[in-house]
């Protein structure tokens, strides 16, 4: 009977965290943006997936904080000056039981990535001429998560 209760505790765990992780601000056991101001036109934006959230999704979703929190502080334009990655890897033990013989057990270990980004950014009122920047309301409109 407590077995059960556990398996049931573990699968429950399984089914909500086997999406990939949605654009939303950052939770205490969920992925999700978090940023920071580091002077008047310069901020940290970062964003961690869980091991269903592909790489190129973890980068569009940073790129988008970094696009909204350039608008809210009444900027127009932004670029990356720096970036660093911040994935995370775990190792998950797994056990599987034969069907027709259950003292037959077949242990495996995966390991699961969870991507992360962290971009430093540099934001702008006017679009500079030597740079290649990021326009914020633009980058939003194409990229917004629907």
């Amino acid at each position: 009977m407590k077995l059960n209760k556990i398996l049931l505790a573990v699968s429950a765990v399984f089914i909500l965290s086997s999406c990939a992780t949605k654009y939303r601000q950052e939770g205490f056991l969920s992925g999700g943006y978090t940023d920071f101001r580091v002077s008047s036109d310069k901020f940290v934006v970062s964003f961690r997936g869980n091991e269903y959230t592909s790489s190129d999704k973890t980068m569009k979703f940073a790129l988008l904080r970094a696009a909204e929190i350039t608008k809210k502080h009444g900027f127009k334009y932004f670029i990356v000056q720096d970036k660093e990655d911040i994935s995370k890897s775990r190792l998950v033990k797994t056990t599987e039981e034969d069907d027709r013989d259950k003292s037959s057990r077949k242990e495996e270990t995966k390991e699961l990535n969870m991507p992360g980004l962290r971009l430093y950014i540099k934001c702008f009122h006017s679009e500079p001429k030597d740079l290649d920047v990021i326009e914020a309301s633009q980058y939003i409109s194409y990229n917004k998560p629907s």
